[in-house]
């Protein structure tokens, strides 16, 4: 029997147009995890976007009667899918940090690929993407606007940056448990002298020609590259409608 993970999965909703797939993904995802969800609405003026600790989670309780819009409507999608809602979090200040310390006792974030200080964007991931995986000790889903069942995932390694604890948490995560895979690396040297990413973006846009894919799973590394070989891997995976599963932070 598969173990129940300890901590919820936090969904988080800005009122764009994402609410309803962080929604659904955090209802699949807590039901494979044996878990319930936790519902995180940060208003963040734009002062504050990138610095501040901002105020603390107000937690308001799941049979409250609120008059937030948005956690209400997103409290009713996860109802209707089935989850659990534990918790119901609003708080006034920078994103980033008031996350940070409320998922330290997650199993997963979930989050849009876009919020509304980005949505306007034509492609690529939200300004706070990039930061979460920074900080964030938790896995993190990076949903888009489509559901997907979630039934064949393509995993991605680096082979130029391997992650520890990266296998195992393949391997053993419940996350994961139950789907079939394909494979992808980045490999450590191009036997050509060229780009290694470029051929590797190439091989991956052919796969997804190809093949139906609900779910990339992929290391931090990719988003998080500091030499910036990888940036064209991030910008193509970003631009397929596919959501994004990125392990927890394995030195948190």
């Amino acid at each position: 029997m598969m173990e129940s993970a300890e901590g919820p999965v936090i969904a988080c909703i800005d009122g764009s147009s994402y609410l309803g797939s962080v929604c659904d993904h955090a209802a699949t995802l807590a039901a494979r995890l044996r878990v319930g969800v936790e519902l995180l609405h940060v208003e963040e003026p734009p002062a504050d976007r990138h610095g501040g600790a901002g105020g603390p989670p107000r937690p308001h309780g799941p049979r409250r009667s609120l008059s937030d819009p948005v956690v209400r409507d997103a409290a009713a999608r996860l109802s209707e899918n089935g989850a659990q809602v534990q918790e119901l979090f609003t708080a006034d200040g920078p994103f980033l940090p008031i996350a940070a310390r409320l998922s330290r006792t997650a199993s997963c974030v979930v989050v849009g690929r876009r919020g509304l200080s980005s949505e306007r964007q034509s492609s690529g991931l939200g300004d706070n993407i990039e930061r979460l995986l920074r900080h964030l000790e938790p896995a993190v889903c990076v949903a888009p606007k489509l559901h997907l069942p979630g039934r064949r995932a393509l995993i991605l390694f680096d082979e130029r940056r391997p992650t520890r604890g990266y296998a195992g948490f393949l391997a053993s995560h419940p996350l994961l448990h139950g789907l079939s895979f394909d494979v992808a690396s980045v490999p450590s040297d191009d036997p050509g002298g060229g780009s290694a990413c470029e051929g590797v973006v190439e091989t991956l846009a052919q796969y997804f020609a190809d093949h139906r894919c609900d779910l990339i799973v992929a290391p931090r590394s990719v988003f998080l590259d500091p030499a910036g070989d990888l940036t064209a891997l991030g910008e193509a995976l970003s631009a397929w409608r596919v959501p994004i599963l990125f392990p927890p932070r394995f030195d948190a």
